[in-house]
């Protein structure tokens, strides 16, 4: 995946919050590199989001409208 970077400066602020003791934070950026995986993931596969501005859904696979 050529932009594995992404999840990489996410990892790397997860552990800078748990080190600081910013659990919520922490906890959010879980979500957060799952949610980016998720949509790296479905643009390698060519199921890039659109033009139309819309938000891929990780969990159905859907564009939705902001």
């Amino acid at each position: 995946m050529a932009q594995d970077w992404m999840i990489d400066v996410l990892a790397d602020l997860r552990s800078f919050a748990q080190q600081n003791g910013m659990r919520a934070l922490s906890d959010q950026l879980d979500d957060t590199i799952l949610v980016a995986a998720a949509e790296l993931a479905q643009a390698a596969q060519g199921g890039r989001f659109g033009g139309n501005g819309g938000i891929a859904s990780p969990l159905s696979g859907t564009v939705e409208a902001r």
